[in-house]
C-alpha cells in the first residue's frame, strides 16, 4: 500500500498510538513508536505503544521526513515535531525507531533526527504516561532542497541477495522486500517462481548494458533497489557487476543478504567479479597467504579470506607491495547491523582507515583484477561456502569430506547432510 498524499502532493502517513504507565522517554538519541502494548521501564526511547500504523505502507516513505506529534482530543492542545532522514535501508517491523546518529542499523526507520525522547515537552510524556492518552503521528515527506550533513539527499540503496529458493527463507531478505522500489534481476521467470515478495514489486530485465542507465538514474535519485543474483551472474563485463560497482562509485548504500556465508556475502557486494573465485580459509597465516597473494600477479581471479583487525593494517600493505594492481575491497561485518566497506587500493584504504580503531565485528578482504582471464591455478583452499564453486573444487581433486567440513562450518548444514549435498552434486554433474 502506498502512503496518503496531502495537498502539497508529498507523501505522508497518520497513526495513533497512546500513552503507558511504564512510559519515561528520558533517551536522548533515539525515539521509538511500537506496536507492542507492553513495555518495561528500560523501554527509555519509547513515546508511543500500540501504535496502528501499516508497516507496508510506511516503508515507502524516502529522503528527508517532517514527523508531528499532537494530543488527541479532549486533552491540552500540545504539539511537537521534528525532521529526520528515512533509513535507505530499512525494513518492515514491529516499531519505527528514529536514531540522531547516521547508523544504518537494521531496525532503524530513520537517522538524523533533530528530537531524541528526551527533548519532547515534558508535559506530552506526563500525559502519555497514562494509558488513555492518544498521540496523534503524521510522518510527511519533505522536499530534498536541503542536504543533509555529507551532502548526498537523496541516498538509494541496492540490496543484493541470493536468486535461490533460500532467500524464500530468509528473514533477512523478506523484511526488506516491501521497501524496495523494484526487483532487479537477469531472470525475472525464476525470480517469480521462487514467490519473493507479495507479487506486486515491480521486475525488471537486467541483461545487457542498455539497461543500466535508468536503473543507475533510480538510484542516484534516491530509490531503494533488489538486485536478485547468481553469483555466475557476476562476471567481468556483467551489467549486474556494473550495476554493483556504480552505486558504489555514487556513494549510495550497497549490501548482500540472505547469502549462507559471510565470506560470500562480502563478495557478492563488492564490485569485484565473483568467478572465479577463490575462498581461503580462517586460519591462514603470513606464510600461508603469500602464495596466493603472489597468485593475483599471473592469474586472473578473486581471493576472499577473514582478517582481523590486528592483522589488517600489516595485511594491506603487503598486498601494496605484492599487488599493487589489484582492486581491494575490506568488508567489516557483512551482512549485519555494522557494516562497512572500504574499496580502492591497498595504499588508498589504509590512508582511509588512519589510525581509527575496527571493531571486534568479522572483517574479511576481497581481492581482485579488473579484467577476463580463468583462474589457471592448480592450488586448492580449505573453504569454500557456496554451490557454483563446490563442482570446480571437487574437478580440481578436493577430497569430498574435506569438503563436507568447511562447508559444515560455514553453514548451518550439518558434516553429514553436506557430504550427501555434495555426491549428488558430483552424480549430477556426471549424468549431463
Amino acid at each position: 500500500m502506498e502512503p496518503a498524499k496531502g495537498i502539497d502532493g508529498r507523501p505522508k502517513v497518520r497513526f495513533r498510538c497512546r500513552g503507558h504507565r511504564n512510559l519515561r522517554a528520558t533517551h536522548s538519541k533515539t525515539l521509538e513508536f511500537t506496536h507492542e502494548t507492553e513495555i518495561g521501564p528500560r523501554a527509555t526511547c519509547v513515546v508511543g505503544v500500540g501504535a496502528d500504523y501499516d508497516p507496508l505502507t510506511v516503508a515507502k516513505l524516502r529522503g528527508p521526513l517532517e514527523v508531528s506529534l499532537r494530543l488527541a482530543p479532549p486533552l491540552e492542545s500540545l504539539e511537537e515535531s521534528f525532521q529526520a532522514v528515512a533509513n535507505p535501508l530499512m525494513k518492515t517491523s514491529s516499531s519505527l525507531v528514529f536514531r540522531r546518529s547516521q547508523d544504518l542499523l537494521g531496525n532503524t526507520f530513520a537517522t538524523e533526527t533533530t528530537l531524541g525522547a528526551a527533548d519532547l515537552d515534558r508535559r506530552l510524556i506526563t500525559a502519555l504516561g497514562r494509558s488513555e492518552t492518544i498521540l496523534e503521528v503524521e510522518i510527511r515527506q519533505r522536499e530534498n532542497a536541503k542536504p543533509n550533513s555529507r551532502g548526498d539527499h537523496p541516498r538509494g540503496s541496492l540490496i543484493v541477495f541470493p536468486l535461490a529458493p533460500e532467500a524464500t527463507t530468509s528473514g533477512a531478505v523478506l523484511q526488506h522486500l516491501p521497501a524496495l522500489d523494484t526487483l532487479i534481476t537477469p531472470e525475472p521467470k525464476t525470480l517469480r517462481r521462487f514467490c519473493l515478495g507479495s507479487g506486486d514489486e515491480e521486475i525488471v530485465r537486467c541483461r545487457g548494458r542498455e539497461d543500466l542507465p535508468p536503473l543507475i538514474s533510480r538510484l542516484r535519485g534516491g530509490d531503494r533497489l533488489g538486485l536478485a543474483v547468481q553469483p555466475a551472474h557476476l562476471v567481468e563485463g556483467s551489467p549486474a557487476l556494473e550495476l554493483i560497482r556504480q552505486g558504489r562509485d555514487s556513494h549510495c548504500v550497497v549490501v548482500a543478504l540472505g547469502f549462507p556465508s559471510p565470506g560470500l556475502t562480502a563478495l557478492m557486494s563488492s564490485g569485484i567479479a565473483a568467478q572465479p573465485a577463490l575462498f581461503l580459509p580462517p586460519s591462514l597465516g603470513r606464510r600461508d597467504l603469500e602464495p596466493w597473494l603472489e597468485l593475483l600477479g599471473t592469474a586472473k581471479t578473486t581471493l576472499v579470506w577473514p582478517s582481523s583487525s590486528a592483522r589488517l593494517r600489516q595485511t594491506l600493505a603487503r598486498l601494496d607491495t605484492l599487488c599493487r594492481d589489484q582492486s581491494v575491497v575490506v568488508v567489516g561485518d557483512p551482512g549485519g547491523r555494522r557494516e562497512i566497506a572500504w574499496r580502492g587500493s591497498a595504499a588508498e584504504i589504509l590512508e582511509a582507515l588512519g589510525s581509527s580503531s575496527l571493531g571486534p565485528e568479522s572483517i574479511f578482504i576481497v581481492v581482485g583484477p579488473i579484467g577476463e582471464g580463468g583462474l589457471g591455478s592448480k592450488l586448492s583452499p580449505s573453504l569454500v561456502a557456496y554451490r557454483p564453486f563446490l563442482l570446480a573444487l571437487l574437478e580440481e581433486g578436493v577430497h569430498v569430506r574435506t569438503l563436507a567440513k568447511s562447508l559444515a562450518r560455514a553453514t548451518s548444514a550439518s558434516q553429514k547432510e553436506a557430504y550427501s549435498d555434495l555426491l549428488r552434486l558430483r552424480q549430477s554433474d556426471g549424468q549431463d
